[in-house]
């Protein structure tokens, strides 16, 4: 179960790959770069007006565009809310009241 949201141009690549167990975030121009995420390190997840999706963790953000039209973008990001979200509980039992 992988569901990849690409949001890359001609010249700079973008892209999520949710996974079953975690995430992973390509950026970069010519060459990207991959950054493992997993979903306890999830601070916050904040989809905008814009169709912008940013995944805060620690310090750093990352962003990238989707198409709400597009069911996979969709699925990847109902995913990603319900893994971070789960290890919040597990983490916070009073958050299950959330």
């Amino acid at each position: 179960m992988n569901f990849l949201i690409n949001d890359s141009s001609f010249l700079e690549v973008r892209k999520l790959n949710v996974g079953e167990f975690s995430a992973s975030f390509s950026e970069g121009v010519a060459f990207a770069s991959t950054r493992k995420i997993e979903y306890s390190q999830i601070d916050y997840i904040v989809l905008s007006d814009a169709n912008q999706l940013t995944i805060g963790v620690g310090t750093t953000r990352y962003t990238l565009g989707i198409n709400p039209k597009n069911e996979t973008h969709m699925q990847a990001v109902r995913i990603l809310v319900q893994k971070a979200l789960a290890t919040v509980r597990h983490r916070m039992p009073e958050a299950n009241m959330l």
